[in-house]
């Protein structure tokens, strides 16, 4: 809903004055009435700068970063002003390339990704997991690219492609795909055992496209400081990975893949009284930005249902959903598709969060973009010295 320039300005408690000083420094965004003399501002983005401006709790860090990525509010998610319900259908690399402002352009393929990075994991222990293979992936192609510091827009993006291209081919092999095939099916052999079938691959590449980006998460600002520090492309989405590794951000999806294999050992009812019993959350409910539904969950979830309409097992993912949604007062993120979709297809539960890491590294570039234009260490929060409790 639109509101006027008085109304936003109330619902702040600031002047007129201070409003338009929000919209110069890309706080608000206004859009002007056909009459040219008014301004109209978006209540769902009022209000939720006027939860920030709340004094902080003990112990809260706050800020507010100005970006053109995306739009998060209760209105909905939207990227580069591309609502995420159009966006999931793309192909992975247009959606990587619509944030980074970039015409469409070549990938690398399968065999342009050195030797080196599959002789180096080669060497890794049996029991190492896909998301130790990232890091390590991303930390050598770094090495390997004499080039790795040029910050302009052109070389950080082929460093990108770069990396994500090299995340996929570092994952173990399962049967081969076409080393010209796009990202998302060389990605699905690596991933699942289950036939790549043109569905399925667009399942994962819908899943890849919704967490493209999503806003100043935890890991997009460690990569925002990271490009602050003017660190190369490398650095920042080694930075941004350390951070999404948390069980609170990427890790989430694991366990409602967790939770559903418990479900289908026993039954929903049993894993969910489990769960209660125990004194822990129900994984993939609730969200710090959204104070209503994950617009993300709605999209993944009706892909899924499609996707798997035929396997039994979609039950248990509805009968989970209907018993906790009976008693939470939060709604399904996106988590929660996260982790239907890596169970029904098979895949490990740390599957989750390589898909999360390989989309997200197209936002963590765009945002390393923006952030290379800004005032370089910009980012300098005070410290309130406490003594140490004897």
């Amino acid at each position: 809903m639109r509101i006027s320039a008085d109304e936003a300005a109330a619902r702040l408690g600031i002047k007129k004055a201070s409003l338009y000083a929000y919209v110069s420094r890309g706080v608000l965004q206004r859009e002007r009435h056909e009459d040219g003399r008014r301004s109209t501002f978006d209540s769902a983005e009022v209000d939720r700068l006027a939860r920030e401006r709340k004094p902080a709790r003990q112990g809260e860090v706050t800020a507010t970063i100005a970006t053109g990525v995306a739009r998060v509010s209760d209105a909905g998610l939207l990227l580069r002003d591309v609502d995420i319900a159009t966006i999931v259908d793309w192909p992975f690399e247009r959606v990587a390339e619509h944030l980074w402002g970039l015409d469409p352009g070549p990938w690398p393929t399968a065999d342009e990704i050195p030797l080196s990075l599959s002789r180096t994991l080669a060497t890794l222990p049996a029991a190492s997991s896909a998301t130790d293979r990232l890091p390590i992936a991303v930390t050598l192609l770094g090495a390997l690219d004499p080039l790795r510091h040029d910050q302009q827009r052109a070389g950080v993006i082929r460093a990108a492609k770069s990396m994500i291209t090299g995340m996929v081919e570092a994952l173990e092999p399962g049967d081969p795909a076409p080393t010209t095939a796009g990202l998302a099916r060389r990605l699905w052999p690596r991933l699942s055992p289950r036939r790549p079938t043109a569905r399925r691959v667009r399942a994962l590449e819908a899943h890849m496209n919704a967490v493209a980006d999503h806003g100043i998460a935890a890991s997009t600002f460690a990569a925002r400081i990271a490009a602050s520090t003017r660190a190369d492309p490398y650095a920042i989405i080694s930075a941004a990975m350390g951070v999404l590794s948390g069980p609170y951000h990427g890790g989430a999806g694991g366990e409602v893949h967790r939770l559903l294999v418990e479900a289908e050992a026993t039954d929903p009812a049993t894993a969910l009284g489990a769960l209660f019993r125990r004194g822990e959350r129900v994984p993939g409910y609730g969200h710090t930005v959204y104070s209503g539904a994950d617009p993300r969950f709605a999209v993944l979830d009706r892909i899924i249902a499609d996707t798997w309409s035929d396997d039994p097992r979609l039950g248990i993912v509805t009968e989970l959903r209907r018993l906790a949604d009976e008693r939470l007062s939060v709604a399904a993120n996106v988590d929660q598709a996260f982790g239907a979709f890596t169970y029904l297809a098979d895949m490990k539960a740390e599957a989750s969060e390589v898909i999360f890491t390989i989309g997200r590294t197209a936002g963590w570039i765009a945002h390393a973009l923006e952030e290379y234009d800004e005032r370089p260490v910009r980012f300098r929060p005070k410290a309130r010295y406490v003594r140490p409790a004897r």
